[in-house]
């Protein structure tokens, strides 16, 4: 079963895929001969249009948010048999997007979800699901798509579908600045050491932050591409692109 094969030391080099029936947990390799070794699969509704996945490595308890207009809802659900425990469904309107948990300063587990165009977004209990806050935002292009948490720096990393990264104020939920996804395409450096020709990545889509020692990284998926960016948050710049076609 996935919470036994789990090692939760090396959950930070862990990516979950949803496929249409199942989900695929892999962990990433740095060669380029072999960039992921798959570790589990377990059942996945084939209902579910999944926008977010986040895993409670404490509880190994997996929760999905899943998007469509008259469809979205924010679910917990069996590990071991894809099937859902508990769904809240949402209003009509909202087309649901990424989702991530985090903890309060006091300590509560908190679930925030994102909306695709309406520029709002949603706090639940972890445990129940039910609905406690509700908020507003402002991307690049007014739009929500992907989301992680940085708890160290107690903030939440977003993009929007372009190829800004946008860092929010785990508390206030407010924006403190925003990063540029780019690719180096040659060494040559300013003064400050900044690469001077790069291109931009847009599309990002969801997110999983890991660690690496002092470095910190995001696991992003491309949307329409069978790529992940591993991409340095405090810089921007991609570190290694993983082709999941095999």
């Amino acid at each position: 079963m996935l919470k036994k094969a789990f090692n939760f030391r090396l959950y930070y080099a862990l990516f979950c895929f949803v496929f249409v029936l199942k989900v695929t947990c892999i962990s990433l390799v740095e060669d380029d001969q072999e960039q992921f070794v798959i570790l589990e699969t377990i059942p996945h509704n084939v209902d579910a249009f999944t926008q977010g996945l986040t895993f409670d490595i404490e509880t190994a308890r997996l929760y999905e948010s899943t998007g469509l207009y008259g469809e979205s809802d924010i679910r917990e659900v069996d590990i071991d048999t894809g099937n859902v425990i508990k769904v809240v469904p949402m209003e009509n309107k909202y087309f649901a997007e990424g989702m991530t948990l985090f903890k309060t300063g006091s300590g509560e587990k908190r679930l925030i979800q994102i909306t695709w165009q309406r520029g709002e977004g949603f706090i639940y209990d972890a445990d129940t699901l039910e609905q406690l806050d509700s908020f507003t935002y402002e991307t690049s292009n007014g739009q929500g798509w992907g989301i992680t948490y940085d708890a160290e720096a107690k903030e939440f990393i977003v993009s929007d579908g372009s190829s800004w990264l946008h860092y929010w104020d785990r508390d206030t939920l407010k924006e403190k600045r925003r990063k540029q996804v780019v690719v180096v395409l040659a060494e040559t450096k300013s003064r400050g050491g900044i690469p001077l020709l790069t291109s931009n990545i847009d599309k990002l889509n969801e997110m999983e932050l890991i660690v690496e020692g002092d470095a910190k990284f995001i696991l992003v998926n491309r949307w329409l591409t069978y790529e992940i960016y591993k991409v340095d948050i405090n810089t921007g710049i991609v570190a290694q692109i993983y082709d999941m076609t095999s």
